[in-house]
């Protein structure tokens, strides 16, 4: 994977209000020239079953990181980066509907051949060291 840091390809969210609403994303490998492609599914009985399909807006080309969240008020949220146009972008994706009309926020967006400090912990996504 070269400078790429592939952290987890696997995440669960429980609605704190309604803890029947569980999702779950994973990644698995796409086509050959992709990285992942990631997945979302929703269940509303605790996980006994689950969508049949991938929520919209939520198969994801070409990227790693995969990381839910559900809030409070409900909004459900996909943190992940995805390699677009030879850059890393970060998106956090915020529904309030499963993920039928989404909000998507571009949190960074450095290049794929921007050299990392091999002495640099890498403790997350959120931690970004360059020379």
């Amino acid at each position: 994977m070269g400078q790429e840091r592939i952290g987890s390809t696997l995440s669960i969210a429980v609605d704190p209000n309604n803890s029947s609403i569980v999702y779950v994303g994973w990644a698995d490998r796409g086509s050959k020239k992709d990285i992942y492609t990631l997945h979302v599914r929703r269940s509303a009985d605790r996980g006994a079953t689950w969508s049949k399909s991938d929520l919209p807006h939520t198969t994801i080309s070409n990227a790693t990181n995969i990381a839910l969240a559900v809030a409070n008020n409900g909004v459900a949220a996909i943190l992940y980066q995805q390699l677009t146009n030879g850059r890393w972008v970060t998106h956090v994706v915020q529904s309030h509907n499963a993920f039928v009309n989404v909000q998507d926020t571009i949190l960074a967006s450095v290049p794929r051949t921007s050299l990392l400090n091999s002495s640099c912990p890498i403790w997350g996504i959120t931690t970004i060291c360059f020379q």
